[in-house]
């Protein structure tokens, strides 16, 4: 927080919103105390307007200054998207977000504690970020004002759906090997004995290949990844890809083949990541399919890049497509929205690449890897 001059003496007009904040930033001591604190905080009036501010809310603002916001309301001080649209925030979701029930609380004068998402448009901070929101009342001689504390918890949810993600797709497939074992004593083994063996062997491959991409996404959140970058073959990637899920049992009655225009060519990234990112695009083409539907990977190049792609013939609903890579977001219920979130991010802060899709009723859903040159 930037420090005014001034007395710390009540303010003779409690509507001046300068006042307010001269009687908060006049003791060098509180300034220095509030700039410590790893949460962002705030100073509201009766108003709810914003009166002070330390380094950490100006820093969640994209502030330059606290004399900025002086004045603001919380909302747009956090430059929420849906800020000033009518009914609050535009959506159904709006009229119970935790922002405007802070709010609520504040003009109250009643304690409040909650999450909220806010989708950024502009400035770094760009995208949903998840915040832990509370509300405290405070009686001073200054007036009646409320403490707001905000807290990015964007990584403490990530980190939870990655576990729940992470177990979800361990009990699966550590249930699928538990059905093939015990298969393994019925008298008429023999007849499926092919088929068993199969399924174990895939399930098995399945299960290292769960472990290694849990551990690499994690390593990811944290920045900790680090890329083995190596010549590869793409058409290695694509066999390697497809053999994995047409093999998977819950899938039996789709297929995954390697698309007739695709080319064989040779890279230079790092070829796990790549193939992580193309075996999470195959899986998701998968639960989107229909009985009898196919799947096709491919891929192909040029001077200045190359390019993976996924195709299956489902279209995806019109409301998927603009929440498609947050990771917050998910078509398949709690914990289960990590995937299209940790494809972008291993191939866009990782591979220095890009992805995207397209989607129609007429062409299908098209999910899309474009690397460069030099990752």
């Amino acid at each position: 927080m930037e420090k005014l001059s001034g007395r710390a003496s009540e303010p003779s007009d409690p509507n001046d919103v300068w006042q307010q904040r001269a009687f908060f930033t006049s003791d060098q001591v509180t300034i220095d105390l509030m700039d410590t604190l790893p949460q962002g905080i705030a100073i509201l009036n009766r108003s709810l307007q914003l009166v002070a501010a330390n380094a950490m809310f100006l820093k969640f603002a994209g502030a330059p200054s606290a004399e900025s916001l002086v004045g603001a309301k919380l909302d747009a001080a956090l430059v929420c998207s849906h800020f000033g649209v009518e009914p609050y925030g535009g959506t159904g979701n709006c009229l119970s977000c935790p922002i405007r029930m802070a709010l609520m609380a504040a003009a109250e004068r009643r304690r409040y504690l909650g999450e909220c998402q806010i989708l950024r448009v502009k400035g770094e901070a760009q995208g949903t970020r998840e915040l832990r929101l509370s509300m405290v009342p405070l009686e001073s001689v200054g007036g009646s004002f409320t403490v707001v504390s905000v807290e990015d918890i964007g990584l403490e949810k990530r980190l939870q759906s990655l576990e729940s993600i992470f177990h979800h797709d361990l009990r699966n497939t550590a249930g699928i090997l538990q059905g093939a074992v015990a298969a393994l004593n019925d008298h008429n083994y023999a007849e499926v004995a092919d088929q068993l063996n199969r399924l174990i062997a895939s399930s098995s491959d399945r299960l290292v290949n769960e472990i290694e991409s849990q551990d690499q996404l994690l390593k990811a959140e944290r920045g900790l990844a680090e890329l083995d970058v190596e010549p590869f073959r793409s058409q290695e990637v694509l066999d390697e890809v497809a053999a994995l899920y047409d093999a998977r049992a819950e899938y039996h009655s789709c297929r995954v083949l390697i698309a007739e225009e695709s080319t064989p060519f040779i890279w230079e990234s790092d070829r796990v990541i790549v193939g992580r990112i193309l075996g999470n695009m195959v899986k998701n083409g998968l639960e989107a399919c229909r009985p009898g539907d196919t799947v096709t990977v491919g891929a192909d190049a040029s001077d200045i890049g190359c390019r993976f792609w996924v195709h299956n013939p489902a279209s995806m609903p019109e409301s998927m497509r603009d929440q498609m890579f947050q990771h917050s977001y998910s078509t398949k219920g709690s914990g289960r929205g990590l995937g299209t979130y940790g494809m972008k991010m291993l191939s866009e802060r990782y591979l220095g690449g890009l992805i995207g899709f397209s989607s129609s009723a007429e062409a299908g859903t098209t999910f899309e890897l474009t690397l460069p040159r030099t990752p």
